[in-house]
């Protein structure tokens, strides 16, 4: 974390469990972003996301969540309902890592 800490000036974060673990250095660079803090724990996934999404609208409504929901949040949620394929839903610039606890998976 110590090497990435100039790229992520708005904070960092972590989250270890067993043998995963994720980190993340932020820079909001949207409002959504400022209020979500990463890695982004739900029930069944941990994201740490860097993304910009520009159907973030779309996810939203198709997601069931509210507009506020920060990228890291529309990412988990859209592997949570389509899996492996949720990428192909996403557009914009985005790179994340994923940490699926029932599959025990790291995408």
């Amino acid at each position: 974390m110590a090497m990435l800490r100039r790229r992520g000036p708005d904070g960092e974060g972590m989250r270890l469990e067993g043998s995963m673990g994720l980190g993340h250095t932020a820079l909001h660079s949207t409002p959504e972003a400022a209020g979500e803090p990463q890695p982004l724990a739900r029930d069944r996934v941990v994201v740490a996301a860097d993304a910009r999404l520009d159907n973030r609208d779309e996810l939203a409504r198709e997601l069931a969540l509210p507009p506020a929901t920060g990228d890291a949040g529309l990412v988990a949620a859209a592997y949570e309902r389509w899996g492996e394929r949720c990428p192909e839903r996403l557009e914009g610039d985005f790179a994340f890592a994923l940490w699926d606890r029932v599959k025990r998976r790291l995408l």
